[in-house]
């Protein structure tokens, strides 16, 4: 059978046109593929080490991260330093060439004493930075996941003039406070640690009295007139592995580095820091027990819109939820009584331990008495008593003075007169087994709750 010459160039077309559309198709989807999974392989590694040194400046002139010797350090004034980590806004100062990077709290976590004549490590700022053999120390340590910590060596040399400072004697803790040098490097009250208010650092002069930074950024060592002895701000210093994985973020306040995912669907498995809505106000997560949870409020008590301001007691500086005219008695009664759900309350302990010279300023001492309750206030020493100022704590002085402790805008802690009225920054216990319906967490979103 003859076939025609029209036949044969259309076959041999089609099969022409077929072998071009399958190698291209394999080319296209080879190249695509391979890109596809090659971007996939930069994500997989993107660690926060390598973010970050990308952040290099050259110019020593200028703000950033710039290499000095073995590492990278954060100065001027940057706002490309910001990482959330457990619950908590941090500042990263440095980076070093084994890729620690070193971390410190954006704000003071909370107020102390740092203690009388005592050098960094006895002092109580220590004990309550990191875990020892004594009863209530690690306060802060409990709340991080310390496999993720490095222990670091820092610069705790003691000198009486800041013009001559050396790196002599090197101290080596999980959890520390930063040095003069570290904050001086970083360029001091013209950096971004300059945060205008007062805090601890970590070195002492010759007579043991602790440096701290001033609300000008300053530099100061003066810690007590007689026995009136100063409270500043406790802002722990941390560091951890740059290898970790790089989830989220740019560095910025609105978009810190975010190196751990977080999916709860319980109340028990949230971190302390994190914020929790409840009864129209947003709470603050402080404090994780068996089977509750401990949260501040992140504002004052409201009435109608209007905040509300009372004495804490007409006859005594001590917590009582018996006593009409304390604020236990308000708080356990009034307050709680236009809770819609009052029932995701559980009933706890509050410390109420005197803190003064005699015991020396020992925060340990407010463990030492207790009474129990669904609602009450924040002891000295509570994790961000920092948040809310100039309102009453649940912590004493003395029977005798009959005054209680309150924050000031600076860090410090106050002793006033129980008659005068402040706003209210309440605390209390819920139900660890409440369910967690949405929210990631954070101030601008947080969990919301039920059961």
């Amino acid at each position: 059978m003859r076939v025609k010459k029209g036949n044969i160039f259309v076959l041999i077309s089609i099969i022409f046109l077929g072998a071009l559309t399958l190698i291209y198709g394999y080319r296209f989807f080879h190249y695509y593929l391979l890109e596809h999974n090659n971007k996939k392989t930069v994500e997989e590694k993107k660690v926060l080490y390598d973010k970050l040194i990308s952040y290099e400046t050259f110019d020593i002139t200028k703000e950033g991260l710039l290499r000095i010797d073995n590492k990278y350090i954060f100065m001027g004034k940057v706002t490309n330093n910001y990482l959330y980590y457990n619950g908590i806004i941090w500042r990263i100062v440095s980076v070093d060439f084994n890729k620690n990077i070193k971390l410190i709290a954006d704000n003071s976590v909370s107020s102390m004493v740092w203690g009388v004549n005592s050098n960094y490590q006895s002092s109580y700022i220590r004990k309550w930075l990191n875990s020892t053999n004594e009863e209530y120390t690690g306060i802060f340590n409990e709340i991080l996941d310390s496999k993720s910590l490095i222990n670091m060596d820092n610069c705790i040399d003691q000198f009486d003039d800041i013009d001559n400072i050396t790196c002599e004697d090197y101290y080596n803790d999980n959890i520390m406070l930063l040095s003069v040098h570290d904050y001086l490097l970083a360029g001091g009250k013209e950096s971004y640690l300059n945060i205008e208010k007062k805090w601890w650092l970590i070195n002492t002069d010759s007579t043991n009295k602790a440096w701290h930074v001033t609300t000008d950024g300053g530099l100061s060592n003066i810690v007590n007139i007689d026995n009136n002895y100063y409270s500043y701000g406790i802002r722990p210093v941390i560091t951890i592995n740059g290898d970790i994985n790089l989830k989220a973020g740019n560095g910025s306040l609105e978009s810190p580095f975010i190196i751990e995912e977080v999916n709860v669907e319980e109340l028990v498995e949230v971190s302390v820091g994190t914020y929790i809505e409840f009864e129209d106000y947003k709470w603050r997560v402080i404090a994780k027990e068996e089977d509750k949870i401990k949260v501040v409020m992140n504002d004052y008590i409201k009435d109608k819109g209007e905040y509300i301001e009372l004495p804490y007691s007409t006859a005594s500086n001590i917590f009582s939820t018996e006593d009409k005219d304390n604020i236990g008695y308000y708080l356990n009664n009034d307050f709680i009584d236009s809770f819609e759900d009052s029932d995701y309350l559980k009933e706890g302990y509050w410390y109420i331990g005197n803190y003064n010279y005699e015991n020396v300023f020992d925060y340990k001492n407010i463990f030492k008495e207790k009474i129990e309750a669904k609602v009450g206030l924040v002891h000295i020493g509570e994790l961000f008593t920092n948040d809310i100022y100039d309102t009453f704590m649940i912590t004493g002085t003395d029977e005798i003075n009959e005054t209680i402790y309150k924050l000031t805008i600076n860090d410090e802690l106050l002793a006033d007169i129980t008659t005068k009225s402040n706003k209210i920054r309440p605390a209390l216990y819920l139900d660890s087994s409440l369910k967690i319906i949405e929210g990631t967490g954070n101030i601008d979103d947080p969990y919301i709750i039920s059961r």
